[in-house]
């Protein structure tokens, strides 16, 4: 309907028409440019981008076409009577005289015809489970960092025994990140039992029993297995690293430790965690 309103009304389109929900003005051979009817329809309301046509002698930066799409207003729940008016304030406002009364006029037009129709949702960011905060507020690196290596160990919480390590770790430079990884173990012993709960043995010790890896440690092994440098960068943590742990990444060079939750430590935390040093997550 829209690109029908279009074509009645004298406007050029790119094909003749079109089959699917985008359509292309073109002004080709006058001097309407895709840049000034961009300038124009965002004046009155509507929201296009001047694009390029086919052989089109203008520059990138004017062009001699508009992109026109419906999807944001079908998404609202316009119809045929709302497209039809949509086509018409657009023919109004590139081909009408162009002064502020007109601007005005067609505005309240493109108000008027979306006053009554539902707002777009609008994008929403997590910032911490079950949470919801403000999209337009941009998270600082460690909340970015530190709800990565949230969402990395999610997927264990639905498979970790009772009273298992669930962790997930982010190894991330300044601003960049390094290596993701979580707790592991070779795929055929994922689904068996952990031999250290099953003998009630507690937590920190007895660790070649364990099939698996401590996130830190298979960080650390992606980080080598993909050639990434790590020396000098900080890790993100759900959990305070073992004391094993601790030691591996004291050697590997890891600068400081953001944890989101502590453990129980163990007198050897003293010694190991003063490099890299710790710092708990807020």
């Amino acid at each position: 309907m829209l690109a029908d309103t279009l074509l009645a009304r004298g406007m050029k389109l790119v094909s003749g028409g079109t089959d699917n929900h985008l359509m292309l003005l073109d002004f080709s051979g006058t001097e309407m440019t895709g840049k000034r009817a961009q300038e124009l329809l965002d004046r009155v309301g509507v929201t296009a981008n001047k694009n390029a046509v086919p052989y089109d002698e203008r520059p990138p930066a004017i062009t001699s076409g508009v992109r026109l799409g419906t999807p944001a207003m079908t998404t609202r729940g316009f119809g045929p009577g709302e497209m039809r008016e949509v086509g018409n304030i657009i023919v109004d406002v590139l081909t009408g005289d162009q002064t502020e009364a007109t601007f005005d006029r067609l505005l309240a037009r493109s108000r008027a015809l979306t006053g009554g129709l539902p707002s777009l949702p609008r994008p929403r960011l997590m910032s911490g489970p079950g949470d919801k905060a403000d999209c337009s507020v941009r998270p600082a690196w460690e909340d970015y960092f530190m709800e990565i290596a949230r969402v990395v160990s999610t997927p264990l919480q639905l498979s970790a025994p009772p009273g298992g390590r669930r962790s997930g770790e982010e190894s991330a430079d300044t601003g960049h990140r390094l290596t993701t990884a979580c707790l592991g173990a070779l795929p055929t012993a994922m689904s068996a039992a952990c031999l250290r709960d099953r003998m009630c043995i507690p937590s920190g010790e007895r660790h070649e029993l364990c099939r698996g890896l401590h996130a830190e440690q298979n960080a650390i092994i992606q980080a080598a297995y993909h050639g990434v440098a790590i020396a000098g960068s900080d890790i993100y943590s759900t959990l305070q690293p073992c004391v094993t742990c601790a030691k591996t990444l004291v050697n590997a060079g890891i600068a400081a430790v953001l944890l989101l939750r502590q453990l129980p430590r163990s007198p050897l935390h003293g010694d190991f965690s003063r490099r890299p040093a710790p710092r708990s997550f807020a």
